[in-house]
């Protein structure tokens, strides 16, 4: 998008960032972990160590293609991208109307407020 006006980057929060690294890390350690105490490595060990890698390897995938959402804004175009594959773009005359929206969090946390 050509002549963006307005352009921000919004990253992952710390619970996402969290998360992943705390499976990460345990994949890893798990798969050091049976590494360290198999006497031979069996067959299946290297298939589950294959294949733990595998998915670890995917995970890593999945957090660097959804670290962050890209807003971009300029005469007649507002456009959000999300990772590599989830693009959206509105003109920006459609826009008819916005409102605040509260997420399921925001809604319990509010909830609890009240109640205490």
């Amino acid at each position: 998008m050509e002549n963006a006006k307005y352009t921000e980057w919004v990253p992952a929060g710390a619970l996402v960032k969290g998360l992943f690294a705390m499976i990460s890390l345990l994949i890893v350690l798990v798969t050091f972990v049976v590494l360290l105490f198999s006497e031979e490595p069996f067959a299946e060990e290297i298939i589950g160590l294959g294949f733990s890698w595998g998915i670890l390897a995917f995970l890593l995938f999945v957090f660097w293609n959804f670290r962050g959402l890209r807003i971009r804004i300029n005469s007649a175009i507002l456009s959000v991208d999300y990772g590599l594959f989830n693009k959206k773009s509105f003109l920006l005359k459609e826009i008819i109307s916005c409102k605040k929206n509260k997420s399921l969090w925001q809604i319990l946390w509010d909830w609890c407020q009240v109640r205490n």
